[in-house]
């Protein structure tokens, strides 16, 4: 792993994406950890902070203090649905989960997650909140970094489609 955690640290970030590819390090794989089981990319930067041990734990500590059975949880940004599972979890079968993430490249991997976790209190919806209605172009980061999402080009990365 340490040879990743060197490949993770090479900018520009397309030629890190183009080495994990040559090397088949980034491949999605299933992993168990105190929230779930969960489709990570080991090498992103999600997937490699839930791998040792723990993701954003006070915003995790927060959600399980205030979220019972039956709540309705909104995740705005859901990212790979890692909040969306722990909601729906702690929503149970009489709460709601809605769970909004831009990226297209995203919602197969909420759903995958969700099911893994056979949560079916939850629906995904591929879409931006903003203040105002219309279309606009969204930017992404290479796939190591799904999380950096901006309506703001600042840096250009090639994406898959």
């Amino acid at each position: 792993m340490a040879f990743v955690s060197i490949i993770q640290k090479i900018r520009p970030a397309p030629l890190q994406v183009l080495l994990l590819n040559l090397f088949g390090l980034n491949k999605r794989k299933v992993i168990q950890v105190y929230a779930g089981r969960f489709y990570v990319d080991p090498t992103s930067n999600f997937g490699s902070s839930l791998a040792a041990g723990q993701y954003e734990p006070d915003l995790v500590m927060l959600i399980q203090k205030y979220l019972v059975s039956g709540s309705t949880f909104l995740d705005l940004g859901a990212n790979e649905g890692f909040f969306t599972v722990i909601a729906s979890k702690l929503a149970g079968p009489a709460g709601r989960v809605v769970a909004v993430e831009p990226q297209g490249r995203l919602g197969p991997v909420i759903l995958k997650n969700l099911t893994l976790n056979q949560y079916a209190n939850c629906t995904i919806v591929q879409a931006a909140a903003s203040d105002t209605t219309g279309d606009l172009t969204i930017h992404l980061a290479p796939a190591t970094n799904t999380g950096s999402t901006s309506v703001f080009h600042t840096a250009r990365y090639p994406v898959k489609k």
